[in-house]
């Protein structure tokens, strides 16, 4: 099974001091995908989203993970997603929703 796309719905109470800074994809206990935001995601992040911040650069909710020549991430452990979300935490984050669509093909 290939990931082709996955998500994490959240929000967070305190915009300057709650968020998500990184999400890590793991098959089994190998991480196979390892992501730092580059910035703290804070606020209503409940349903898909995206932002472009001043300088251009785009930040979601949603992940497309590809390899470094642009296929698709292959699983060994049958639907064995783990995620593994970094935070800076002053405040409260709800986890509304978190999920993926595989497919079974790389291209």
């Amino acid at each position: 099974m290939f990931l082709d796309q996955f998500y994490v719905f959240f929000s967070s109470d305190l915009h300057a001091f709650c968020g998500i800074e990184k999400v890590h994809v793991y098959d089994g206990s190998a991480l196979i995908w390892p992501r730092r935001l580059g910035e703290k995601l804070s606020g209503d992040w409940s349903k898909p989203r995206e932002v472009v911040s001043p300088e251009g650069a785009h930040f979601s909710n949603t992940w497309v993970p590809r390899d470094a020549s642009g296929l698709r991430l292959q699983f060994n452990t049958a639907f064995g997603l783990s995620l593994n979300v970094g935070s800076i935490l002053e405040g409260e984050i709800t986890f509304h929703s978190a999920g993926c669509n595989w497919v079974d093909t790389a291209g």
